[in-house]
């Protein structure tokens, strides 16, 4: 394939056989070739069913409509189902498929780094001051995205199948908007506590930034598709009445590293502040800026000095609360059972740095932060090199990184597995390891390999992305 050279993400013309996985997203693309695709992808040599690549492609979706309240299946709450049966589910197709095939299980690079962070959540079960049924569901679902990182790594093999799975993250789009029009139909309810079938609007918003990022990661090759779904995105995150999401959705272009020339910062800056003006004035969005006004101007949101809610007041007492233990902090789960005592009608601190160091000591946080700044350098890095749908993918994981990093400052959004960092991490491990796994000394494959070998390339032409 003819190199990008890392600086756009304009895709070359085919030009032989050779170029067919790793040419992305382009306008050749109708429905009938990508169904042809997509059921060409689910098999493998001997008319093996990928049901690992189908399963993948369904995640996004089940993300999409994961916000909903009282809805039951057997008298359990679905959102049980999602949360903790979808890994298990995940983990047995894995293990049935590294059986079978063991070169199969690898990871991307960085992962290392996550373990030490799991290491980390699970060892607070040891010395913190919790160990409930809470403080285990809590440490089960922050370790589901490294397992949905392995996912993405074992089950999307070739650049084709990488592009099918952006379709699948843009098409969750569809169940999402299917929510919000469910909501203002009036068919479910939003209440605080609702008597029947609900939704939950602002935890649905964090479903929406995956789906935003990877719409700015088509820029430049496909600018009508990153300005139609990124404004979708932010419409609907500000109907919905999401201040944090909606924020980062709308921010996020003057993080791209793509957008290089002057000329390109100016419209991505334009476009941001006419952008968010009109979100500004949405009404859902001024009565959460507003809560007691119901409105108000951009002057007054910053002369109240109500947008806080009680942060600012809380996060001092937090800290010195978690400077008892300083180094390991109280544990995984704990900062649930202190917040309440300080903040009224809250569990949660809103801010995951000093969650972080208040469970985990600054050990804790010295990993995660390290861990988070690690594997963004790395991406940065191997998106100077990546064919074109390694680009999209590694460009979308970097800006929805940065964006969890900006709602971390205010929210909770580890809390969010479910609808943001499982299909996350699902994309990550599918960025650095898809179109790249041959084996032997000309290996482009950028992971981990947890098993087994595999066949080694004829020459190192073909191992950038033909035969996958």
């Amino acid at each position: 394939m003819s190199g990008d050279g890392g600086v756009g993400l304009r895709f070359e013309p085919q030009k032989d056989h050779r170029q067919s996985e790793s040419r992305g997203w382009t306008s050749e693309d109708s429905a009938a070739r990508l169904f042809s695709d997509l059921v060409g992808s689910l098999f493998t040599a001997g008319a093996k069913p990928e049901i690992g690549f189908l399963f993948v492609l369904l995640l996004p979706s089940l993300a999409a409509i994961s916000s909903f309240k009282n809805i039951y299946i057997g008298g359990v709450n679905y959102l049980a189902f999602v949360t903790l049966l979808t890994p298990l589910l995940l983990v047995f197709v894995m293990v049935v498929k590294a059986g079978l095939d063991p070169s199969r299980l690898r990871a991307w690079p960085g992962h290392r780094v996550w373990l030490a962070w799991l290491g980390m959540i699970w060892g607070s079960l040891l010395w913190g001051e919790v160990r409930d049924g809470e403080a285990f569901k809590h440490a089960y679902e922050m370790s589901t995205p490294y397992v949905f990182g392995l996912a993405g790594a074992m089950f999307v093999r070739t650049h084709r199948q990488l592009t099918l799975f952006f379709y699948a993250i843009l098409f969750a789009l569809i169940p999402s908007l299917g929510c919000v029009a469910a909501w203002k139909l009036g068919l479910v309810e939003v209440e605080t506590f609702p008597s029947g079938p609900a939704l939950d609007p602002r935890p649905h918003s964090m479903s929406l930034l995956p789906i935003a990022a990877l719409a700015l990661a088509f820029f430049p090759s496909r600018i009508v598709i990153t300005v139609i779904a990124w404004t979708i995105c932010l419409l609907v995150s500000g109907i919905e009445g999401s201040r944090g999401v909606t924020l980062c959705i709308l921010v996020l272009p003057m993080f791209h590293p793509l957008f290089r020339g002057l000329l390109w910062k100016l419209v991505a800056a334009v476009g941001v502040m006419l952008m968010g003006l009109v979100v500004f004035h949405l009404p859902a969005m001024q009565k959460r800026l507003f809560p007691e006004a119901g409105s108000g101007t951009i002057s007054d949101l910053f002369a109240s000095g109500q947008h806080s809610m009680g942060r600012l007041e809380a996060w001092p007492l937090v800290i010195e609360k978690g400077m008892d233990t300083p180094l390991l902090g109280h544990g995984i789960s704990s900062v649930f059972h202190y917040v309440p005592t300080i903040w009224d009608r809250m569990r949660s601190v809103h801010n995951e740095f000093i969650g972080t160091f208040y469970e985990l000591g600054l050990l804790g946080l010295a990993v995660y932060i390290g861990a988070m700044v690690y594997q963004m350098v790395l991406l940065r890095k191997r998106m100077r090199d990546a064919f074109p749908a390694n680009k999209i993918a590694l460009t979308t994981v970097y800006l929805a990184l940065i964006a969890f990093n900006i709602m971390a400052c205010t929210d909770n959004p580890m809390s969010s597995n479910v609808r943001f960092l499982n299909p996350l991490f699902l994309l990550m491990g599918a960025s650095f390891c898809a179109g790249r796994y041959r084996g032997g000394a000309t290996s482009e494959f950028d992971g981990d390999r947890l098993g087994g070998t595999v066949e080694h390339s004829v020459d190192k032409t073909v191992s950038r992305g033909e035969k996958n």
